[in-house]
Parts: structure tokens; C-alpha cells; sequence
């Protein structure tokens, strides 16, 4: 049989970037796609070493996979620390699992042998790329899927976090709803947004701040700029756009503090951001007063 080694190498590349791409989204681990690429390409280009120009590939083709694997894995995420190493070379073994699955599945329901063979590192035949294309949508689809359940369970579960805003010796503690539709970030420093009400961290306000919020002269933004000049707010001020229903091109009062901190209840975990911003609302956010702020999954779920 003859086997083409850029087909080979091209099928190899666009599976192995499937794979780590949907570790990286069940890990949350961020790659940008040229790392995702770069490993994609690694592990291909030895595969394809292996296969062609290797003898007795069948002796040590489960250790040259893990090797190709470790190697891709490092190259992508370039991991820290050995068991988040591990969690991501497992992931990838699983992904792997679930590919050759779906191929499996197209196999029973369509008897196309072919894709089998290729999924689970089999030689390379008359194979058609409409099957390669199929089996990896298929995938897609099961991981966002999984993604999106996976997203809404945690959200279920931990619907409300305490968050402690600290700034020099001041804190203020608050229940959080977590909200999938906030996603504000400041657009200077594209750090994620947490929404609090205005008087949840009144007293980190200089007094001419408590004074337009409470005549309700929060959207004289020039008043409050000028009246902050004097102060330590001036320097950490932020002014967040945002649209919300029944209001276009609204501005969002903001602060950055030291460091907010996110209590997960259910992990036991304290998360700790240094690059978050504090948003005010005027409003309160809850007529029943069990929340008092706002803060996105991404960060409610971070690390956790």
C-alpha cells in the first residue's frame, strides 16, 4: 500500500489540533491558536517519523505516542507543574478516546471502515476528507456541548459567591450573583468587570462621589472627574460603556482596588484577582436584597 506522507501529516495535523484545542476548553487552560498549531504540528510531523521512516514501529508505538503527546502538550500550554502536566496529557489520551468514538458511531451507521482505520492510527487507504471532516464536527459539537452543560451545572450550583473588595485598609464584602450575561471588561486594559452596588463600597467614595450617587448625578461624568482630582480615587477611576435593555451607550462608573477575592464554597477555595475592576451601580441589583453584586463565570470559575 502506498501511503503519502504530506496526507499523512495533514490528517495527523488537523486531528491532533482538534484534540488539543478541546483539551484546552475542558482544562480552561487559554493557548493561543499558534501554540495549539505548533504542538498539533509536532506531535504530526512524529507520528509521521514514526510511521515512515522508523523500522519496528510496532514494538514502541505506545511509547512513542506518549512521547508525542508530552511533547505536544508542552508546546501548546507549556504547563506549571507536574499534575496540571498530567491532568493535560490524560485529557488528550480521553479526547482521543472520543474522536476514535464518534468514528466508531459513523462506522455503524454508515459502514465507512475507512475512518476507523485512520482515527486509531491505522495506514492511510483511499480515505475521503468529507469523513474526516464529519467525524470532526462531531466531535466539536460533543465538547460544546459538554462545555455548555458542564458551564450551567457549575452556575446552578454556586449561584451566589461572597466577594471581599480590598483596597489599601479598607474591604467591603458582598454576595455576588453569578451572571452569564455579564461579560463587561474595561476597554483600556481589557480587565473583566464585577458590578457592585453603590452601597456596597461607599466608603471607598470620597464624599463628593456619595454625594452625586445619591442625587442621582452619577452620569455628570465631568463633575466627577473634576471633583476627583484631589484624591487617590482619581488615578484608579474607570469608565466601563455597556448596553442593557432599554439603554444604548450607557457609561459605567468604575474603580480598580488592590485585590477583590472570590470565595468558591463548594471547592473551599479562595481566588484572588489583582487585575479586576469594580463597577458601581446606582441601582440595587436584587428587590429582595440577596445579592449585591454581579461577577461573570469566568471569573467564578477560574482555577477553581
Amino acid at each position: 500500500m502506498v501511503v503519502y506522507a504530506d496526507v499523512l501529516f495533514a490528517i495527523n495535523l488537523a486531528v491532533d489540533y482538534l484534540i488539543l484545542w478541546a483539551v484546552g476548553k475542558l482544562a480552561r487552560c487559554k493557548a493561543r491558536w499558534r501554540w495549539l498549531l505548533a504542538g498539533a504540528a509536532v506531535m504530526a510531523l512524529a507520528y509521521c517519523l514514526v510511521v515512515l521512516v522508523l523500522p519496528f514501529q510496532a514494538y514502541y508505538s505506545l511509547f512513542s505516542s506518549l512521547l508525542m503527546v508530552m511533547a505536544g502538550v508542552t508546546l501548546a500550554f507549556r504547563p506549571h507543574g507536574v499534575k496540571v502536566f498530567l491532568m493535560l496529557v490524560g485529557l488528550c489520551y480521553a479526547c482521543a478516546l472520543v474522536i476514535g468514538g464518534t468514528g466508531m458511531a459513523l462506522y455503524y451507521c454508515t459502514s465507512l471502515p475507512q475512518i476507523i482505520r485512520v482515527l486509531i492510527g491505522g495506514s492511510v487507504g483511499a480515505f475521503s476528507i468529507w469523513l474526516l471532516l464529519a467525524a470532526s464536527a462531531g466531535f466539536f459539537i460533543l465538547i460544546k456541548l459538554g462545555q455548555t452543560l458542564v458551564r450551567r451545572h457549575l452556575v446552578q450550583r454556586q449561584l451566589f459567591l461572597p466577594v471581599t473588595v480590598i483596597w489599601e485598609d479598607k474591604t467591603a464584602s458582598f454576595p455576588a450573583l453569578v451572571d452569564t450575561g455579564n461579560s463587561l471588561r474595561d476597554p483600556l486594559s481589557q480587565a473583566p468587570v464585577i458590578i457592585a452596588e453603590f452601597d456596597s463600597v461607599r466608603d471607598f467614595l470620597p464624599e463628593n462621589f456619595r454625594r452625586a450617587f445619591a442625587e442621582k448625578q452619577e452620569s455628570n461624568l465631568t463633575g466627577l472627574l473634576s471633583g476627583a482630582e484631589d484624591t487617590a480615587l482619581y488615578a484608579r477611576l474607570r469608565m466601563i460603556p455597556f448596553e442593557s435593555l432599554g439603554r444604548r451607550n450607557g457609561i459605567l462608573v468604575g474603580f480598580r482596588p488592590d485585590l477583590v477575592e472570590v470565595q468558591v464554597e463548594e471547592t473551599k477555595k479562595k481566588l484572588i484577582f489583582s487585575h479586576v475592576i469594580v463597577g458601581i451601580s446606582p441601582q440595587k441589583l436584587s428587590a429582595s436584597g440577596a445579592y449585591h453584586g454581579l461577577i461573570s463565570p469566568e471569573l467564578a470559575h477560574a482555577h477553581a
